[in-house]
């Protein structure tokens, strides 16, 4: 006699979304998936958090299987074909990751996490800026003020040498966010490449204030471009 899949369900979501405890939350949807009733709701969405929970743990083979699985059952659910392509961007797939994302903004144009992971597959993966960027322009017709899309953005206007404009994104995240050490990274990088090494040995100082862990040759050439001695300015504590 088979019990009900649903509390395991239930307890697999638990395990993967609260407790990060993947290998029971893998064995709980694993049960689900082996009940015998293969038209039972549960199954698809066993399936999509299986699939979930291997991309997170970096099973990337075992979620695109269980992934294709999930799409065979429904063609229409464009959550499986987000987690399929983040699960082939992780195996270095990208242009068929490209081509998951798309589907599922096919199926679902207001899906802006899949706007967002195009967008830093074009950017991080595929040389793609322009296309990089009007993703990250997407996210932010939908989701207005989203810190992950405009910080992509600031990095794509970065390497097209757009430094103004990555200047100004940058300026206005670290007002909203001025813990955040990244940021003065990576305004760092922007005042760097306009050379107002000034203004990038401030930032870089800061960045590592913050925690960002910087290689002391960084510092060192920071410094020497900002004209500042590095025999008598010290070293600061690397902080890891």
């Amino acid at each position: 006699k088979w019990a009900p899949p649903n509390p395991y369900l239930n307890r697999g979501a638990l395990y993967a979304d609260h407790l990060n405890e993947y290998d029971k939350a893998i064995a709980d949807f694993l049960r689900v998936i082996s009940f015998p009733d293969k038209n039972h709701p549960s199954q698809i969405d066993a399936s999509k958090n299986l699939g979930l929970v291997y991309n997170k743990s970096g099973d990337f083979n075992n979620a695109v299987k269980v992934l294709d699985e999930a799409i065979a059952m429904d063609l229409q659910q464009p959550v499986s074909h987000f987690l399929r392509g983040a699960a082939l961007a992780g195996l270095g797939k990208f242009s068929e990751a490209e081509k998951a994302y798309s589907k599922a903004l096919s199926l679902d144009p207001g899906y802006a996490d899949a706007w967002l992971k195009r967008g830093i597959l074009y950017t991080d993966h595929m040389g793609a800026y322009d296309k990089g960027i009007a993703d990250f322009r997407k996210v932010l017709e939908l989701l207005p003020g989203d810190k992950n899309a405009s910080v992509n953005l600031g990095i794509c206007y970065f390497r097209k040498k757009m430094t103004d404009d990555a200047l100004q994104i940058f300026s206005r995240e670290i007002n909203a966010d001025p813990g955040d050490g990244m940021l003065y990274y990576l305004r760092f990088l922007a005042y760097a490449a306009k050379n107002d090494f000034e203004q990038a040995y401030n930032d870089i100082m800061k960045a590592r204030s913050l925690g960002v862990s910087i290689s002391d040759q960084e510092m060192n050439d920071a410094m020497k471009k900002a004209k500042i001695n590095v025999s008598t300015a010290g070293s600061a504590a690397k902080r890891e």
